[in-house]
Parts: C-alpha cells; sequence; structure tokens
C-alpha cells in the first residue's frame, strides 16, 4: 500500500543461502514495475546502511544524513523511474 500511494519500498531481505541469486534484484525491479504503472515517477526506501551499496548498484540515490530505524543505521534513498 504505501508503495501505489507515495512510493515508498518497504523492508526487503532475502535470507543468507538465498543472497547472491539476483531475487533481491529481482523483487526490486518488479516493486518498480508496479509503481511505474501506478503512475509514480519514482520510488524511495530507507536502506540499512549495510546495504547502501545493493541499492546503488540498482541506481538509487543517498539523501540526507544517516538515521538510526530499528537500532540499525539507516540512509533514505530514491530512485527516479523512467
Amino acid at each position: 500500500i504505501d508503495l501505489v500511494k507515495e512510493g515508498k519500498i518497504g523492508r526487503l531481505a532475502v535470507l543468507n543461502p538465498f543472497r547472491r541469486q539476483g531475487i533481491g534484484t529481482a523483487l526490486i525491479s518488479a516493486l518498480e514495475v508496479m509503481a511505474g504503472n501506478a503512475g509514480l515517477a519514482k520510488v524511495w526506501l530507507n536502506a540499512q546502511t549495510s546495504a547502501l551499496d545493493f541499492y546503488e548498484r540498482l541506481g538509487y540515490q543517498p539523501l540526507g544524513p544517516e538515521f538510526i530505524e530499528a537500532n540499525i543505521p539507516h540512509r533514505k534513498m530514491e530512485k527516479r523511474l523512467p
């Protein structure tokens, strides 16, 4: 619901044994398609700082300072859709 209303992608988790197989990328890509189909120009998320490289590889740009969410450092990231 957040995705359609405001372009926010919620939590994404892939279990360790299944990482680096393209699952996270496929999930994000599907959400971006859904957002584009809903007429959104951009999507955003709060990324754990340990996952910044993953999202940057997918075209997301960090915005603003680091902040704490659920006792974990995060950074807001945004991607403009085609």
